[in-house]
């Protein structure tokens, strides 16, 4: 369950000024070792079994997205790699060192082609069933 508070846009210069929108409360931030132990209590590996998969997946997905591949991971999507830089006017004035300013990771959700509809569609599993709830007594309206 995602639940929210309702939070008034203060910025005058923005179109939604005035208005409330619904804002996400996460909860705490789960890390490896409490997925580790969920993962352990639902099937027959160890924590251990599930680190060492995980550290193996890790590298293989690093290595192969510093390859320059697409990587698809099935239901948790595709990822890729791609440059970021600063335009130039004329190709001759490239210079990779200057001209390059990072790489980002990019993320797809798992895509599907429709035979119906003729054409590919972006499914996202993970939201699937996904329900939210307002924290009314969270929330400072003023």
């Amino acid at each position: 369950m995602i639940h929210y508070d309702l939070k008034k846009y203060n910025i005058r210069s923005r179109q939604g000024y005035g208005k409330y929108f619904a804002h996400t409360r996460r909860r705490e931030t789960m890390d490896l070792t409490a997925i580790e132990e969920m993962v352990e209590h639902s099937c027959s590996v160890t924590r251990a079994d599930v680190r060492a998969v995980l550290s193996a997946l890790y590298d293989g997905v690093k290595t192969l997205l510093q390859d320059g591949h697409v990587v698809d991971l099935g239901e948790f999507g595709r990822f890729y790699i791609s440059v970021t830089s600063v335009g130039v006017e004329r190709t001759e004035d490239w210079n990779q060192q200057r001209h390059i300013t990072g790489f980002q990771l990019n993320y797809t959700p798992e895509r599907h082609h429709d035979h119906l509809r003729g054409g590919h569609y972006l499914t996202r599993p993970m939201l699937k069933g996904c329900r939210a709830r307002r924290d009314k007594e969270k929330e400072n309206l003023k």
